[in-house]
């Protein structure tokens, strides 16, 4: 695979908009065993919308489109041998949409209250949330916190609140970001179990994004393809001498899902370096 030098920087998830419409294309031809409907909700600009997007569509989009009163979409999840149709509401993050959303949250017996430690005031925010959600879904509901946008590095004494306030009102509480993949399926597949009264399952390893902040004095490259056994990296020659046999680097692997430490291990005639495998 070829690698190049460079920098990287963190950027927002986002809403997006659409109409209030049951996507059908994640349902196919399975008549679903049980079915659970949960509402996404919390504050604007905080990843909503991206989140269900990285989940149901397997993408990531980085323009922002607020999402204009309510987007519904549905999900198949196989769990246990059972088919379980996931309906899945996601409220706008303005206000001014409320007789809209409270009228939407009938009947849903999850909630999912968004925030990101990036953006100071959205977790106390949340908690406004949080009590529409407990006043309008069905009195049973079950309730989670969960952070978006952990790649964006926020404010760490905000996510610590958030989580010691989840864990004293025995609410869940995940740390995802629609950006890079993480931990976004496993959350909201552990949810779905919570809303089943099923226990959750062990959260699939996922390798930080943030690695490159803390191995001091490792160089950085970015992988441009990803065909290839053996990891290369080609740049000028500016570039080149700043690495010697025995660097430590790091790549960002799509097949790992992060980033991953190694060292140069020799160089090409053809300008070319060698970096050392690691399984």
């Amino acid at each position: 695979a070829q690698y190049t030098v460079m920098s990287v920087a963190g950027q927002a998830e986002d809403d997006g908009a659409s109409d209030i419409a049951w996507d059908q294309r994640s349902m196919n031809s399975l008549a679903p065993d049980v079915e659970v409907e949960l509402a996404i909700m919390g504050p604007p600009k905080v990843g909503k919308t991206a989140l269900l997007e990285r989940w149901i569509d397997q993408k990531h989009k980085t323009e922002y489109n607020a999402t204009n009163g309510c987007n519904a979409r549905v999900n198949i999840l196989t769990i246990e041998d059972s088919f379980v149709k996931v309906k899945v509401l996601d409220a706008s993050g303005s206000k001014r949409h409320l007789p809209i959303i409270k009228g939407q949250l009938k009947g849903k017996t999850g909630c999912m209250i968004c925030f990101s430690s990036s953006i100071a005031e959205s977790f106390e925010e949340s908690k406004s949330w949080l009590e529409i959600a407990k006043q309008n879904c069905e009195q049973d509901c079950k309730v989670a916190f969960l952070e978006c946008q952990s790649d964006l590095n926020g404010d760490p004494r905000i996510f610590q609140e958030a989580k010691a306030f989840a864990s004293k009102n025995d609410y869940a509480f995940y740390r995802t970001s629609a950006k890079t993949g993480e931990n976004v399926e496993s959350a909201l597949r552990n949810f779905v179990r919570r809303m089943l009264g099923k226990e959750e399952e062990d959260p699939v390893p996922f390798p930080s994004m943030n690695k490159r902040q803390t191995l001091k004095g490792a160089l950085v490259v970015e992988e441009i393809d990803t065909f290839d056994d053996e990891p290369e990296a080609e740049m000028t020659a500016g570039q080149k001498s700043q690495f010697k046999e025995g660097q430590l680097v790091q790549y960002k692997s799509v097949s790992a899902g992060g980033w991953v430490d190694t060292k140069v291990i020799g160089f090409q005639l053809d300008g070319r370096i060698d970096l050392e495998v690691r399984k």
